[in-house]
């Protein structure tokens, strides 16, 4: 028997997922009929396919800050962001800087805060 207690874990207890708040800047004005949208090389980012791009939303103290939280696994992925237009999705520019890398392999904490500017 051991000295100390022994701590039985299911699987629905283990963290397979990382809370990740994306905060993008836009430098320019969209216009009310656009939207911040974010894309990506994993499922929960639509696998680089416009349909499953995940919108951000306008933070209303900030004219030109966008927000979104999303649960993605511990995993390395590409993502970019895109503007699509509100009424029918349709895209309208990707941002034309690299793909952008985020690696939460190693993350161990519950919730990650990203802080990034459109084309920047």
């Amino acid at each position: 028997m051991s000295p100390f207690p022994v701590t039985q874990h299911s699987r629905d207890d283990l963290t397979e997922t990382v809370t990740v708040v994306f905060s993008c800047g836009c430098p320019f004005y969209i216009g009310d009929n656009a939207v911040l949208a974010i894309c990506g090389s994993t499922q929960a980012l639509g696998n680089w396919n416009l349909d499953g791009a995940k919108y951000l939303e306008r933070e209303p103290s900030s004219e030109g800050l966008w927000k979104t939280k999303l649960k993605l696994p511990h995993t390395q992925l590409e993502y970019k962001y895109l503007i699509l237009s509100k009424q029918d999705s349709v895209l309208i520019r990707w941002e034309s800087r690299w793909n952008r890398n985020l690696d939460l392999v190693e993350n161990k904490l519950a919730a990650k805060i990203v802080e990034d500017t459109f084309d920047r």
